[in-house]
Order: C-alpha cells, then structure tokens, then sequence
C-alpha cells in the first residue's frame, strides 16, 4: 500500500475517533426503566435486528415530543443515572446535521495518576498532524536518558536521524546483562540509481568464551556471468550424533568431494572447486582454503524464468517472460565480501557488499507484478487472486505498482537520486551499570531534482512528513514530547477514489461498501479534531466537521435519516433530537403520534402551550474549536435554546458526537 494511501487511512481514522466517542458516552448512560438507551452497544444492535429499519419500539419512542408552530419537533429521552459501581461521566455529545458539525466531550471522574499527559489530533482533506506530551514517573533501573528521532522528507529534502544516550542500572533480572561487556554495530548502506554498496561490522565481547575460536572468510565476485566463491576458513569440526567428525574432511581429495557436493548440485551450470590449502590437526582443527567457480549461471536463470513461464497456465508470451529475464540478468554482485572470527569472549563480523544492475533489479520486479496483473485480470479479478497478494482490496493493484515503480527508476536515473544511510550503536557494560550509545543519520542527495522528475512523468509523488520525537529524563520523571505532520494535495478525496476504482472491480460484492465511500466523498469532509488528556481527570475532546453532512445521514435507515441534530448532556441524563418540518404547521396530537420516534407513551405538547428551553450544539463554540472561526471574546459560555411560544430557535449549549445513531 503506498504511503498516500496509508496517510489517508490515518486520516479517516481521526475523523472517526473524534465522532465516535459521543456514541460510547451516551450507550454508557444506561437505559431507565421506562426504556431509555441500551446500556451497551451490543444491546443496541441486539434490539435493532429484532425490529425492521421503520418499526417504531419502546427502545427508540421519545418520552416527551414538543412541537413548534412550524411544523419543527423536539424529542426528549429522559433516562436514569445507574445505580451501584457504575457512574456517569460528566460531558455533553451533539450533532447539526444541517450545520454538518459534530462534537463530543467527555470529563472523567478524578484520578490519582502518576502518569499525565495530553495529545492533539488534526485533520483536513490534506493533511493530518499530531503532537502530545507525556510525563511519567523514572523506572529504578533507568539512571538516564537523552533519545531523539527525527524524519523530514517534502519537495525538497528527505532526511532522518536517531540519537540515543542512555545508563541503566544492572539490578536483579537485568543483572544478566553484565555478562555482555560489548554489543555494537557500524557501518553505511550508500545506493545511486544503478548500484549498491554497503561495509559495516558487528561484534560481541561476553565474560566468558563461546566455544573454541574460529575464522571464516567469505568472497564472492562476479564477471561476465561467471561467479567466484573464495573461502578461507579455520575451526573445530564437531562431533555429531556419535559420527567421526573428520569423516568427509580427512584427506585432501575427500575434502574437495565433500566441497563439491555441497556446492555443485545444478545441473545447468558449469561447477569446479579447487583446493588451495588444506590441514587437519590432531585436536581436529580444520584450516582450509578453495575456490569454487561457476559458469553460465545467469544463462540457467534467465532460460529457467523463460521456460517457467511460458510452460505455466499464465498466458505469458515469450517476449515477456525473456524481458523479465533480461532484466535479471544484468544485475551484477560485484562484490560480496564477509568475515566472521570468534576467539575467546569475542566474536565479530564485517561485511562490504557491491551490487550494480540495482535498477535492473527493480525492473524485473516491476515486470513480474506486471505479470501478477495479468494472471488477475484473466481470473476476472475475482477476491482472493494474485492482487490480494500485493495491496488487497484498498491497495495499488499489480500494474500501477509495476508502472509506479517504472516510473521511479526513470525518474532516480534522470536526477541521478543517491541516499545515504550511517550508524554507529554500542551497548557496553562496566559492573553494575550498563550504557546504551548510538547515531543513525540518514540523508538523500538530488532529491528536489528527483521530485521534479517525478511530477514530469505524472509519477507519484511521496507526501511531505515530518516527524520528531524527544525522550528524556528530568527530575525523577520521564518526559516525552512527540509531534507529527503529513501533507499532500487532495489525501483524502484521491485515496477514497482509488479505493471505489479498485473496490468496482469486485462488482456487486462490495457494491454498499462503494456507495458508502461515496456518501463519505459527497460529504465533502472538512476538518477533524481529537484532543485527550490526563491529569488530575481524563478529558476527552473531538469534534468533526463536513460541508454536507445529509449525505451521510440519508445512508441511515428511516426515522433516523430525517434527524438533522441531535444533544445528549450525559449528565443530565437526557437526549435531545430535532426533527424539522416533520409535521404540517397545524399539526394536532394524531399528527405528531404517526411519527416513527413517537408511540402512545409519548407526551406530547403543541406549539403555543408555553415556553420550553433545550440544549444544542453551540455551533460558534465547535467552529472556533476546530478552527474554523476566531471567538470574539475567547470564552466558552454556553447559551441555551429559548422555544418561545413554539418557534424554534436554536442557539446553544456545547455539544457533540454523532448521537443520533444513539437508538439504532
């Protein structure tokens, strides 16, 4: 899946989290015995499959209907609060269709943490951002601690780093460390458009020995097709299930046997091994030295991918298949070299790795997804074929990976893309302490030439990211501070079309799954908040926004797609829905009892018959919450509904949270 796409799915995941949390607060309200709201979600859906979409029960009638003159309708739910352990959480959930606005909040009771902290979520069309901060009390083990991370990658620069310095205390279970005196690891992976190359090395110092010492050296080369293995090796052979373990190593001869098969099996290939040097000594240590050579091998690869492929029920052509095999057969392991020595407690490894053909190598991949297509458009692409293997349902499928990856091989080639990779990582050990060292830096050069490039073969182009993350000790505490952004043109509305385009192709079986996408495209999403933190109390806070929220809400079934808002004060233990023009202007009791939220339970009061004040979302308060307006005064009084005489005017009470799916 590529990270467009991924960056879409974290952004509708913050559009949901902020809106969901008004439908768990109000189900945890519990019901009355008068038949408020399920207690759970689980009862909920329970009580909606008994009942069609338009059958009105016990569980969705209002205990009270108030009509305006207008024809408008207020219902209230009225339940209890719980009895024995269980508590309502103070906070207020609501919803304005009309506005296209939802919002939650929800103030848990106080707590006694050790632990505090806070993160905001934000998200738009076009990007998606986060930062928190988290304080929590020092482990006894952790003396100190000093990390960073850090990624930037945008039209112009892409580059990553990682700093960590860190002593802990050897105490108890962690005691077992001291017996480790070193662990570390160096070295660079470095990569053009054509090649690879990468040196490092590992090691290991321990308190003790870790068997007899040993040496092995390892080259490989290529040239022309032809490969060289050079071995130069010295250890210990070992006695295995009672066998003599010189047995296939005693002679010089048997040792070039033994050689030959282990490494010449192929049949399609031309194998030799020579045998430079040779010793056996009495304790059975064996130090040998030989070369093997083979010839035709990428010959035998490219004729085995032709044959595999043109014999195979895929219906590849033999140009295809020779193509792919082509590609292949230019990548060139110049050099592949490894030592690994253990003497004593230490043991270490180097290695330094030449390929060149790098790009050649991800053009046979990119064929062989090309194929992968194929093979999928000839099965009808029916769920379960070869493009699930690849990106699934809501992934790339075969060809536009296979075409994306094209593209970036000629767009790196054009800009000549280098990027380079170093780390340096030590842990050491010194009695009771133990420290944690290390660096990892990442950087890219020609990258705004390769974006460029990019953007002129209409290729895709990465979203722009930053992330960094700080973790350090202060005090007796552990302070975390984190924050992270990604941005790119239209995120969301491209992802939901690539996700319908390639959903289409399953036809009828994903058919409501598509017309749901496209309810949530029409609705035209505009911006999305979550905040949650902890203190003294948990709060959590969210809101969402959309230009056409009636796109949304016609996908529910009836009465529930001709509510246009809806406030639930969950301490207040009371639910609010409005419903406009839902009966005539003169409407009598009979009127308003034909409504699916209204049965012979329900009391009912016309327009006229008094004053009445509700609650509401307070629009102007969740605008400037997200953003989308300044607060002229920077307060966060509440108004509240006046119903004056039966005309509805709806100013209001904070609200939020998608609460009219409350009684489905």
């Amino acid at each position: 899946m590529t990270s467009k796409r991924v960056t879409a799915l974290l952004l509708v995941a913050v559009l949901l989290a902020s809106a969901v949390g008004g439908i768990a607060s109000v189900a945890a309200a519990g019901p009355s015995d008068g038949g408020g709201a399920p207690s759970t979600a689980a009862q909920a859906a329970n009580e909606t499959n008994a009942t069609n979409e338009t059958e009105t029960t016990n569980a969705t009638a209002a205990d009270e209907a108030y009509v305006t003159d207008d024809g408008d309708v207020v219902l209230v739910y009225n339940y209890e609060e719980p009895t024995g352990d269980h508590s309502i959480p103070s906070g207020h959930a609501g919803v304005d269709v009309s506005e296209g606005l939802a919002h939650v909040r929800i103030d848990g009771e106080e707590v006694d943490a050790n632990t505090t902290g806070e993160v905001t979520l934000w998200a738009s069309p076009d990007e998606i951002a986060a930062n928190g901060t988290l304080s929590t009390p020092q482990p006894d083990w952790l003396t100190s601690l000093d990390a960073d991370i850090e990624s930037v990658s945008n039209e112009t620069e892409n580059r990553g780093s990682l700093t960590v310095d860190a002593t802990m205390a050897l105490d108890g279970e962690a005691r077992a460390l001291s017996m480790v005196q070193y662990a570390g690891t160096s070295g660079f992976v470095e990569t053009t458009p054509t090649t690879l190359e990468s040196n490092g090395s590992a090691g290991i110092e321990t308190a003790i020995g870790l068997g007899a010492d040993r040496n092995h050296h390892v080259v490989l080369t290529e040239s022309d097709g032809s490969y060289t293995l050079a071995v130069e090796e010295s250890y210990v052979l070992q006695d295995r299930y009672g066998e003599d373990p010189t047995e296939g190593w005693d002679s010089r001869d048997t040792a070039r046997e033994t050689l030959e098969r282990e490494f010449c099996t192929a049949n399609d290939t031309s194998c030799s091994v020579t045998v430079e040097n040779y010793a056996l000594s009495d304790e059975n240590r064996l130090d040998l030295s030989y070369t093997v050579t083979y010839d035709g091998v990428d010959a035998a690869i490219s004729e085995a991918i032709v044959r595999g492929l043109t014999m195979s029920s895929a219906n590849v052509s033999e140009a295809q298949a020779s193509d792919l095999a082509a590609h292949v057969e230019n990548v060139t392991l110049s050099r592949v070299e490894a030592q690994l020595v253990s003497a004593g407690g230490e043991t270490s490894a180097t290695w330094n790795v030449s390929l060149e053909g790098r790009d050649d190598l991800t053009l046979a991949y990119a064929g062989f997804l090309e194929l992968l297509g194929q093979v999928s458009n000839e099965r009808g692409g029916m769920p379960g074929g070869p493009e699930m293997a690849v990106g699934g349902p809501f992934g790339s499928s075969p060809e536009e990976l296979a075409e994306q990856l094209q593209t970036q091989v000629e767009a790196s080639r054009a800009a000549n893309l280098q990027q380079s990779t170093q780390w340096d990582l030590a842990f050491t050990t010194s009695g009771s302490t133990a420290q944690l060292n290390g660096t990892v830096d990442s950087e890219t050069t020609n990258w705004a030439s390769y974006v460029d490039e990019l953007e002129a073969r209409d290729g895709p182009v990465p979203a722009s990211t930053a992330a960094s993350l700080d973790i350090g000790t202060t005090g007796d505490r552990v302070e975390i501070d984190g924050s992270m952004t990604v941005a790119d043109d239209d995120l969301l509305q491209s992802a939901l079309e690539s996700y319908n385009e390639t959903l289409s192709e399953y036809g009828a079986e994903t058919a409501r799954l598509t017309e749901t996408i496209d309810a949530v495209e029409a609705a035209n999403f505009t911006r999305a908040r979550m905040d949650l933190s902890v203190d003294d109390r948990v709060t959590y806070e969210g809101a969402v926004a959309v230009e056409n929220a009636s796109a949304l809400s016609a996908r529910l079934p009836e009465p529930f797609a001709s509510i246009d808002g809806s406030y639930t004060s969950l301490d207040g233990s009371q639910t609010i829905v409005r419903m406009e023009n839902a009966v005539p202007s003169d409407a009598d009791v009979s009127d308003v009892e034909e409504l699916a939220l209204v049965d012979e339970e329900t009391v009912i009061t016309l327009g006229g018959e008094g004053d009445w004040s509700f609650d509401s979302l307070d629009v102007d308060y969740v605008e400037s919450y997200l953003g989308l307006r300044s607060s002229d005064d920077g307060s966060d009084d509440l108004p509240v509904v006046v119903l004056a005489g039966g005309g509805l005017a709806v100013t209001a009470a904070a609200g939020g949270g998608v609460v009219l799916f409350r009684r489905l």
